[in-house]
């Protein structure tokens, strides 16, 4: 660990405050990369709380840090993500196939859902209020990529020459049998 002091006078003469600047390179957060990317990790991958991530740091790293820091810690990881974000949000466009689903998701304690995008090398992620079109939409864009999916109705507007529906979908209904639940009215669909 390297700590950077910064010394500050005031002029005796005239009362103007002066402070030195960091040498270039030195980062300006007050925490480590490994640090910063724990406490992302914390929040974001495993979903826990602001206090949690703050609490699990005391308890962890013996470290007292304060949730707005926390939140500022995130806030400079999403702007840093932007950029490969975005690049992976065209390599999926791109592709000449896809591979996308949807499931529930809790965030904040609603009900949301997290919709996937995947090639055979990238793979994106999206948190969304629903499950309809217009999410479908949102994630694929223009893309002219044949669409491997289930046969959720969010993704009939694509062209049918253009639809695949996943084998392990296919062989989980015929496996299934015409199990209906009790009092619905089974109904068919072709495959």
């Amino acid at each position: 660990m390297t700590e950077y002091r910064l010394a500050r006078r005031r002029c005796p003469d005239c009362g103007a405050l002066t402070q030195a600047e960091l040498a270039p390179g030195v980062p300006r957060e007050r925490f480590g990369p490994r640090l910063q990317g724990a406490i992302s990790a914390l929040a974001a991958g495993f979903r826990l709380s602001r206090r949690q991530v703050a609490d699990l740091c005391g308890e962890l790293f013996g470290l007292q840090i304060s949730v707005g820091t926390i939140d500022a810690i995130l806030g400079r990881q999403g702007i840093a993500l932007r950029e490969p974000q975005e690049r992976l949000r065209d390599a999926i466009q791109s592709a000449p196939v896809l591979w996308v689903d949807e499931t529930s998701w809790k965030q904040a304690g609603e009900k949301r859902f997290i919709w996937g995008a995947f090639t055979e090398g990238a793979g994106v992620l999206r948190v969304a209020s629903s499950r309809h079109r217009e999410e479908a939409e949102a994630l694929l864009g223009e893309t002219a990529a044949i669409i491997c999916s289930d046969r959720w109705w969010a993704y009939d507007h694509l062209d049918p020459a253009r639809r695949q529906v996943c084998h392990a979908v296919i062989y989980r209904k015929l496996s299934q049998g015409s199990r209906c639940e009790q009092g619905a009215v089974a109904t068919e669909r072709p495959i």
